[in-house]
């Protein structure tokens, strides 16, 4: 029998928040074009409802109506070489944020 899953893809994520911009643009869209642009396999952009970090106040859903600034990810899949050479490009226009990047095996769906 087959593989289920295939090795040779490594994750990225990129935390930052929502109200982070880039010429007017969020950021976490701007990433995404950006991605589109290097023809990258694939992006998520995911809106947290609520987190922390050493930069920024405790966000948790209760303070919504406050407009706090919530936390967003942009996990991006693709191989480790695509991916480093996306950072490098990306990288300079970062304003703040983190990065992390793992290695997963991938199952494809439908066409590639």
């Amino acid at each position: 029998m087959s593989e289920l899953f295939i090795n040779g893809a490594s994750l990225l994520r990129i935390y930052t928040a929502e109200k982070d911009q880039i010429d007017g643009m969020p950021l976490y869209e701007w990433i995404v074009q950006q991605a589109v642009a290097e023809d990258i396999s694939g992006a998520t952009v995911i809106r947290g409802s609520g987190g922390f970090c050493s930069s920024n106040p405790v966000l948790a859903p209760e303070f919504r109506a406050f407009q706090i600034n919530q936390p967003v990810i942009v996990e991006i899949v693709d191989t480790e070489k695509n991916l480093e050479a996306f950072i490098r490009k990306i990288d300079p226009a970062i304003p703040r944020g983190l990065m992390t990047m793992v290695p997963v095996r991938t199952r494809y769906y439908g066409d590639k």
